[in-house]
């Protein structure tokens, strides 16, 4: 499922216009960020356990999981607006070029 998620974030260099000069540059960042929480969560995990114990940091973990689910989906949505809204000012720059 992990991987199946990863895919997600590759289909985005199409929606964001980017230019081949930094082509390389993007897909390093972006895959840093993919990647971010496989080195990030083991070491959450060991704050969470030592600081509340175990069940405490199975309770801590979830929590943290959820927040992370929120704080992903608003991204999400912010994301999709304003790539939604440089589409409509790509589309109206392009009319007007062709009709002016």
């Amino acid at each position: 499922m992990v991987y199946i998620i990863r895919g997600l974030y590759w289909s985005l260099l199409g929606d964001c216009n980017i230019k081949e000069e930094v082509l390389g540059l993007s897909i390093g960042f972006i895959s840093f960020l993919g990647y971010l929480p496989d080195i990030l969560i083991p070491v959450v995990n060991i704050y969470f356990f030592n600081t509340y114990g175990d069940h405490g940091g199975y309770n801590a973990y979830f929590i943290f999981c959820a927040l992370a689910s929120v704080a992903a989906i608003m991204i999400t949505v912010i994301f999709k607006l304003n790539v939604k809204k440089r589409n409509k000012r790509m589309i109206g720059t392009a009319e007007f070029n062709i009709t002016g």
